[in-house]
């Protein structure tokens, strides 16, 4: 399977040696606190949720994974199985809508998540 991951240019040479380690996002309900790696079917970054400045000097990585993979996850449906385990950014448990509410409208639908860190070997490099 094909997808992308976007960063930051001064991050690609730790990228090159140890491969796309995942974190824990500013915003931690969304991830229910679980570090991952952000990856996306689109190939803008038009559904990104950096600030647009950011996201002007933003590289495109390629990243193939098996759709198989079970550290691989849909980000809705991953989600939706998380339903009600998580505190929402007004402290109180949260829903799936509310997330979504959060997000860029149908972004949901093209992010991935990934628990672990995806190896230099996988990742195609700037396309």
């Amino acid at each position: 399977m094909k997808l992308y991951h976007f960063t930051h240019p001064a991050k690609l040479p730790s990228i090159t040696e140890c491969g796309l380690v995942p974190f824990t996002p500013d915003v931690e309900f969304m991830t229910m606190g679980n570090a991952v790696v952000w990856l996306t079917t689109g190939k803008d970054d038009s559904g990104w949720i950096r600030p647009k400045e950011r996201r002007a000097t933003a590289r495109r990585l390629t990243v193939r994974i098996e759709p198989a993979n079970k550290r691989l996850a849909h980000f809705a449906t991953w989600l939706r199985k998380q339903r009600g385990s998580f505190i929402g950014g007004n402290g109180r448990p949260g829903r799936y809508g509310d997330l979504i509410a959060y997000l860029p409208a149908g972004a949901e639908m093209n992010w991935y998540v990934y628990f672990g860190t995806i190896p230099p070997s996988k990742i195609d490099g700037l396309t």
